[in-house]
């Protein structure tokens, strides 16, 4: 059975044949150009992307093929042996793979940190937070910060104001104005000086889409936005957020605003898993409920934790290669807590600030504070009580017990007496205190 020469040559590259000295090579050129989906030109040569290295100048002719980029020349033999077998008569839908001269030359950017040593520029930001942790007031404290170029919780530097928007989807706009003043309070500022610099949605019709973030992506051009934050998942989701084939198209698909506003960091406020302790010892990925694709997609990832509602919040953080921050807490300062003295309704400034203290400092001190006052009534009870009576009264940490009483001491609450050589350090309530 006899085949025509352009039926043999397309066996041929379908097999992965070598070309014979006796095929017409100009046969071969053009099926092998259909084939790569080049283009050809009146000399009957074809041009297109090299296969091999993805330059843009590949030539072939009836010589081979030739590029500009790093690959070597290739005779039509060699040519058709490592790219015929590929060939499907269309251009392909993989871009080439690099190769080590390229990779050489990929220059290395120059990274912007919106928040020194704690939050990138261009970056995915994902803020998992316990219950009754303060994380929407983490992130008015953080675009706060940006807008005015404060230190984000009176310690981490901004180096320069930037604009920022927040996507609410649980708060109002009445209760998110009056945070906003206090926390600028605080500084020493009103809203008046954050205009054109802060942007924010209460509840809009939001779902993580190419269609909707494409309007975000817009909104975060034309308001030359540099950080865009959404609070929370759990209301702009679809789907089952177990499942890594629904979440990661959501996240990647957020992470696509900065094709319409590049160098933008979005961020996200997710829930952390329910769990009594702090933390300790776990990844941040642990911490993170719902599918492990949350973990994958952060550049930089921070969880809030406390123990109850009275104590500090203790904050972790890690960055994609980059050093993080050793874990520490921060307290809210309230000028004027809610009370019936004021109707119950907060005023005055307030303040997030980063504590000089260990988190575990912290958490002595708070369990300390809320233990002083039966310690007190203890002492009221049994006066002249030595520390090992004051210790075994209470069932907690000794070093709790301890920094109660110094508490009490500090306060002139409580009066000690050091006993002479062998003899214990005895403790009473202050005469006349009531408590």
């Amino acid at each position: 059975m006899l085949f025509p020469r352009r039926v043999l040559a397309v066996l041929l590259l379908a097999l992965g044949a070598p070309v014979s000295a006796e095929s017409d090579a100009r046969e071969i050129r053009d099926t092998l150009g259909h084939a790569l989906g080049y283009d050809q030109r009146a000399d009957g040569s074809w041009w297109g992307q090299c296969p091999g290295c993805g330059a843009p100048d590949a030539q072939l002719w009836s010589g081979g093929l030739t590029c500009g980029g790093a690959c070597r020349p290739l005779d039509l033999n060699e040519a058709m042996q490592r790219f015929g077998r590929a060939g499907r008569g269309s251009k392909r839908s993989l871009p080439p793979p690099m190769g080590a001269a390229q990779l050489m030359a990929v220059p290395e950017p120059e990274e912007e940190e919106l928040i020194r040593a704690l939050l990138l520029a261009d970056a995915n930001f994902l803020l998992a937070a316990y219950p009754k942790s303060f994380k929407t007031m983490i992130l008015l404290e953080m675009i706060v910060a940006l807008a005015t170029a404060t230190p984000f919780l009176g310690r981490y530097e901004v180096p320069k104001p930037r604009r920022a928007g927040l996507v609410l989807m649980e708060d109002q706009a009445y209760r998110v104005r009056r945070r906003l003043e206090r926390i600028l309070a605080g500084r020493g500022l009103t809203l008046g000086d954050i205009e054109g610099l802060i942007y924010l949605w209460f509840r809009p019709p939001l779902r993580f889409n190419d269609a909707t973030v494409r309007e975000l992506g817009d909104y975060a051009a034309d308001f030359d936005l540099d950080f865009l934050g959404v609070d929370s998942w759990a209301y702009v989701a679809r789907g089952d957020s177990n499942s890594a084939d629904e979440v990661t198209p959501q996240l990647q698909a957020y992470s696509a605003a900065r094709v319409w506003r590049p160098g933008l960091t979005v961020g996200l406020v997710h829930h952390a898993r329910k769990d009594p302790g702090d933390g300790k010892g776990q990844r941040i990925t642990d911490m993170i409920r719902n599918s492990s694709a949350f973990g994958a997609w952060y550049d930089v990832g921070m969880t809030l934790a406390r123990r109850d509602e009275v104590s500090p919040v203790t904050v972790r953080c890690e960055l994609r290669d980059h050093v993080a921050p050793d874990p520490f807490a921060f307290t809210v300062e309230d000028q004027d807590p809610a009370g019936a003295h004021n109707h119950h309704r907060a005023g005055g400034w307030l303040r997030l600030l980063a504590s000089e203290h260990r988190p575990d400092t912290l958490e002595r001190m708070s369990a300390a504070e809320k233990v002083a006052p039966d310690v007190l009534t203890f002492l009221k009870e049994n006066s002249d009580a030595t520390t090992t009576q004051i210790r075994k009264a209470f069932p907690l940490d000794n070093r709790i017990i301890d920094a109660a009483v110094d508490l009490l001491k500090r306060s002139n609450k409580v009066v000690v007496e050091v006993g002479g050589p062998g003899k214990p350090t005895r403790h009473r309530a202050a005469g006349g205190y009531h408590a």
